[in-house]
């Protein structure tokens, strides 16, 4: 009997361009909301979360439908009912996260943790494990 993966296959790349682009997209959507957060408050990052969302959803939307076999029924590959259908679970996914980074921002804003680096690394940590729980609890269901 094979395994899926032994020690003699090399890890897929794949794999690491998709972590590396989560750690990317999480640290960016961090720094952004500890800075739009010493600006403009709750409204701002509210504003933030919701954008963020947004267009992380739709742009998931838009590279899962460029694939051939995905979303290629009908005259429109990206009509109205392919947005409905595939871009909700990328939402979920990230803007539980993104909620997590926002929380932890402002808590940790109003307990005025020291030095911009611990609380940033906090929010990282917990947004990719907020990421990647979700991310299973969804495409679980």
């Amino acid at each position: 009997m094979e395994t899926v993966l032994s020690s003699t296959q090399p890890f897929p790349l794949g794999t690491l361009l998709w972590f590396g682009s989560l750690v990317a997209i999480v640290a960016l959507f961090v720094y952004g909301a500890r800075a739009v957060y010493r600006r403009w408050r709750s409204r701002g990052l509210a504003a933030l979360w919701l954008s963020a969302t947004a267009i992380y959803a739709y742009g998931s939307f838009r590279v899962e439908c460029s694939r051939p076999v995905t979303c290629d029924v009908g005259p429109d590959p990206f009509s109205f009912h392919y947005l409905v259908t595939v871009a909700p679970g990328y939402a979920i996914v990230a803007g539980t996260a993104f909620a997590t980074v926002s929380v932890l921002t402002v808590l940790q804003a109003r307990r005025h943790l020291s030095g911009a680096r611990p609380g940033a690394t906090v929010a990282l940590a917990a947004g990719l494990g907020t990421w990647l729980a979700t991310r299973l609890l969804v495409y679980a269901i």
